[in-house]
């Protein structure tokens, strides 16, 4: 019995020894704090701090095996939150493509809507003004008495008749030679140098019937009328050769 009890007595020291010894070497590595585990302090321990430095050392254990698994959930938690906001940046990135997409066809439509609507206008204002020509050309138009249709050959008057008015008459023949040639089409460039050449003549004619008393003259001024009468119809003549050689001012 006595053996016993001195046994069990030795063990119990060599216990409390090695806790001793073990708390000693641990102190040099931890600072215990009672505040840092009061929060999470069980019911149990109502006193607010732990009843031994063991008891100290496991709490504060269990509090960062918790605060890392807190860490772990709250960043899986933001990753999750990350992918879904850079989920939705990416489908706006799209619907921003889109819209500018739409947006573009929008412009390109409304672009080549303005593009007809003024070509549309361009040859309406065409047709207008061929129409508006071809009635003033009709106001001048020449007779076979006139005009060889065929040949451009022109049957002057006899104001215009007179030699010293030859370089005119040449000039004009030579393009009406020219513009009869051509048949139901001809080039504005030709047409721009008959109204020219006839301009030039007409010019010419008018210094004459001043110099000859025209104003006070009705015969001269009805002689300057003829040929200038003439000369405007030789002008609008390309526009009355298109017409009688089929072209229409239709739009089509």
């Amino acid at each position: 019995m006595r053996n016993t009890l001195s046994l069990l007595v030795a063990t119990i020291s060599s216990i409390l020894i090695a806790n001793l010894v073990a708390a000693q070497e641990s102190q040099q590595y931890l600072s215990p704090s009672t505040n840092a585990s009061f929060p999470y302090a069980p019911p149990e321990a109502p006193h607010g701090h732990s009843s031994t430095y063991a008891e100290g050392v496991l709490r504060g254990s269990a509090v960062l095996v918790q605060a890392l698994g807190n860490y772990e959930l709250e960043s899986a938690q933001a990753a999750s939150i990350g992918e879904d906001a850079y989920s939705k940046y990416l489908d706006n990135k799209v619907k921003h493509v889109r819209t500018a997409f739409a947006v573009e066809d929008i412009r390109r439509d409304h672009y080549h809507s303005e593009r007809i609507a003024r070509k549309l206008h361009t040859l309406e204002l065409r047709q207008v003004n061929r129409m508006l020509e071809l009635q003033e050309a009709l106001e001048y138009q020449l007779t076979d008495y006139d005009l060889d249709w065929e040949t451009g050959t022109v049957y002057w008057p006899a104001m215009a008749s007179s030699p010293q008015f030859a370089r005119h008459r040449q000039e004009v023949e030579r393009m009406m030679a020219r513009i009869t040639a051509y048949g139901s089409y001809v080039p504005e460039q030709e047409r721009t140098k008959l109204a020219k050449a006839c301009d030039r003549f007409r010019d010419t004619l008018y210094q004459e019937m001043l110099a000859r008393g025209g104003n006070k003259v009705p015969t001269v001024r009805a002689e300057y009328d003829a040929v200038a009468r003439l000369l405007k119809g030789l002008e609008y003549s390309p526009v009355l050769l298109s017409q009688a050689s089929g072209e229409t001012l239709s739009m089509n």
